[in-house]
């Protein structure tokens, strides 16, 4: 049987995978269903990228990857010197509606739990929008590190974490497994109501 080669098969695909996650082994069948030649275009090659993404993605239960990134200074900010803490990571993006009306639950949070969770904004935004992030982290102030890769969606994090909706939140527990991962901050807070060693 011939795979299929026309390119409206692989943009389907290719954006069923980015919002409809859940449906992993289906779509991996799918995409070796491609030609060859589709699967070494540079969309098929985006596909196979794009699968990677999910196939490792932190999920709960798994171990959030390390990174470092640098913060409205441009200090270095690593995730493993919050190791030994509950760390909130919050994706979100200064453009982000969504975003910018949780910052008040975000930040009550962040109150509420000082000293016991550390809270790690990493921010969807282009190198040329730094000026407008740094004055969104000012004006709402942001609780905890502030970090952007400044390549919007498309830096090694935001890829590697697998992240397609804004605002995105992942709790991470004292050795940095993935507790919980959702866009709604009420999911956090029910969760830390249930940890005993916060």
């Amino acid at each position: 049987m011939g795979g299929s080669n026309h390119p409206i098969s692989l943009h389907l695909l290719y954006w069923q995978l980015v919002y409809q996650k859940r449906y992993l082994t289906d779509y991996e069948r799918l995409s070796k269903q491609l030609t060859p030649a589709v699967q070494r275009s540079a969309q098929g090659q985006s596909l196979a990228a794009q699968l990677e993404h999910v196939r490792n993605q932190p999920l709960v239960g798994r171990l959030a990857p390390a990174f470092t990134l640098a913060d409205t200074a441009g200090t270095p900010v690593a995730l493993a010197a919050y190791r030994g803490r509950y760390v909130l990571l919050d994706f979100w993006g200064h453009w982000c509606g969504p975003c910018i009306r949780a910052m008040p639950q975000l930040k009550a949070l962040a109150e509420q739990q000082a000293g016991r969770l550390a809270v790690i904004g990493i921010a969807a935004e282009d190198a040329s929008d730094a000026a407008l992030w740094k004055k969104a982290v000012r004006s709402h102030q942001m609780p905890g590190a502030q970090l952007s890769e400044l390549q919007f969606d498309k830096g090694p994090v935001t890829q590697q974490y697998n992240i397609s909706g804004f605002p995105t939140y992942l709790l991470l527990d004292r050795v940095g497994i993935v507790r919980v991962r959702t866009n709604d901050l009420r999911d956090i807070e029910r969760e830390l109501l249930t940890v005993k060693d916060l």
